[in-house]
């Protein structure tokens, strides 16, 4: 005997779940990216401008989230955020949000502070220095990642643009542990 077809096991699984069937993918609303500076939000709209210069008003799904460093209600994002959203809707209705958030690569040059470390990174030809900070409270989740956390080792990490600066939280991937030049 055959295992049943995709949309029977859903048609199962809702019925014993107790719920209407959802709906096939084909059926489904596409995702759509936004992004722009944030001009003003409020618990259901958000008013953004894009990188062309148009000004957008989206709405804010009951059930949406937002980063901005940490978790945060789509209401604690500050007005002046470079944010990039995904949403449903045809790109009207917004369902999560990040905001200021940046990728940090490089090379690490040199490592300062006892608590909120401060790196220096050659980030290539194109890109030159960067000075980043590492909050105390992100740099255990870092050295997981980063077995030598030292000058001459690679860097990656996402984060926040903050105060004209980055702010390095989450590890993006784990690196070697041999020198960048090797």
């Amino acid at each position: 005997m055959g295992y049943p077809s995709v949309e029977r096991r859903r048609v199962l699984a809702a019925a014993v779940l107790g719920r209407a069937p959802d709906p096939a993918p084909d059926d489904a609303d596409p995702l759509r990216a936004v992004a722009g500076e944030i001009l003003d939000v409020s618990p259901h709209l958000i008013i953004i401008e894009t990188p062309d210069g148009a000004e957008e008003r989206l709405v804010i799904a009951p059930w949406a989230t937002a980063w901005h460093g940490k978790d945060a209600a789509p209401t604690d994002l500050p007005v002046g955020s470079m944010v990039l959203m995904r949403a449903l809707r045809e790109g009207r209705v917004v369902e999560r949000i990040w905001a200021d958030a940046t990728r940090i690569t490089g090379t690490i040059l040199s490592v300062q502070g006892r608590r909120d470390l401060t790196v220096e990174l050659d980030c290539g030809p194109h890109r030159g220095h960067r000075t980043i900070t590492i909050p105390y409270r992100a740099s255990g989740r870092l050295q997981v990642r980063h077995p030598k956390f030292e000058p001459g080792y690679l860097f990656d990490a996402i984060g926040v643009r903050q105060d004209g600066g980055s702010l390095a939280l989450l590890p993006a991937t784990s690196q070697p542990p041999y020198l960048a030049r090797a």
